[in-house]
């Protein structure tokens, strides 16, 4: 459970911290989600993939755990700018 807290904050803070730094180059909010997700979800894929193969199953967990966490805020995210699109 200790994992799924650190993927969880380590997350949230990275996805806060590019979010501020798009919005201060005027990113638009589209193009920060597509860039963000583009970049982190192949990565922790890849990274689980190498650790099951190379160490085995208990090595690739975290990644797993990362994985997951990512789909989730992936959701969350779709669907904030869909709730933001439909006000507008």
């Amino acid at each position: 459970i200790l994992i799924a807290v650190i993927a969880l904050a380590a997350i949230t803070i990275v996805s806060l911290t590019l979010f501020v730094i798009g919005r201060f180059y005027r990113v638009s909010r589209e193009m920060i989600s597509f860039l963000m997700l583009l970049g982190t979800m192949k990565n922790y894929g890849l990274a689980g993939g190498i650790a099951l193969y190379i160490f085995g199953s208990e090595t690739a967990l975290p990644a797993l755990i990362f994985s997951a966490c990512m789909f989730i805020h992936a959701i969350w995210l779709g669907g904030w700018e869909l709730l933001r699109s439909s006000k507008a």
